[in-house]
């Protein structure tokens, strides 16, 4: 069911934001439009990034990928827009790395204010993935506002400035599991620098790139338990005596 709950909260979530408007000069916050992702509120547990290198069930799972879409999309009028976002600890596997938001119930948000002259309005909406219709959806997040000056693109662009491997296992012993079982609490993964350009291009030339910001992606070594506890010997259950025939 972790699957169908994620698409359902990203429903839930892209039903949220849509038909929103932001005025000239305001900032919007995905917390305050969403709120707050708990059981309380309908919402429906899926994986999230739990500890920084792990995940873990949790109410609202999965919104994150409406506040990354969202951004993305304002992403292609940059000029009009500032942003107060946040990278994952982990990349993320629907989008490149540096073009993540996250979001955190009471803790983490999205925002971003409308610096132009006149009204933005967002339009989110979704569809059944063709390919897995019970378990995925197609979102679409849609910006009007201001229009660009004729023949103005921006389009983002990442870089990969270093990666380095994970570093050496960790493990730990426990007497929770017997010997000869394993649990693995985080999988190995690399640390990532990355660095997002914005490139403008009018009538299909490049004419600009501006650098916004440099994303860490810490990563991790693997993570895993490794059982004390002797296995217990089985008692031998008595040879059934066949019973005597009438």
């Amino acid at each position: 069911m972790l699957i169908p709950n994620r698409a359902f909260n990203v429903e839930k979530s892209a039903n949220k934001i849509n038909n929103q408007t932001v005025n000239p000069g305001r900032t919007w916050s995905f917390n305050d439009v969403v709120g707050d992702r708990t059981e309380k509120n309908g919402w429906k547990e899926a994986n999230g990034i739990f500890g920084g290198d792990r995940f873990n069930l949790q109410y609202g799972g999965g919104v994150c990928q409406t506040s990354t879409a969202l951004y993305n999309a304002l992403l292609q009028a940059y000029p009009y827009f500032s942003f107060q976002r946040k990278r994952h600890t982990i990349p993320s596997t629907y989008v490149q790395m540096g073009l993540d938001a996250t979001v955190d119930t009471g803790n983490i948000d999205f925002k971003f204010t409308n610096n132009s002259d006149f009204p933005v309005y967002i339009f989110a909406y979704y569809a059944n993935n063709k390919m897995a219709s019970s378990r995925k959806r197609d979102l679409t997040i849609v910006i009007y506002g201001a229009a660009l000056p004729d023949g103005a693109e921006y389009k983002s662009r990442v870089v990969v400035v270093s990666e380095e491997p994970p570093g050496a296992d960790e493990i730990t012993e426990t007497k929770n599991l017997f010997i000869g079982e394993e649990k693995i609490l985080a999988e190995a993964r690399s640390r990532f620098v990355v660095q997002l350009y914005i490139d403008k291009y009018v009538n299909g030339t490049k004419v600009d790139e501006i650098f916004l910001y440099e994303d860490i992606y810490p990563g991790n070594p693997l993570r895993k338990q490794i059982g004390t506890q002797p296995t217990p010997t089985p008692i031998p259950t008595p040879t059934p005596i066949p019973s005597t025939s009438p």
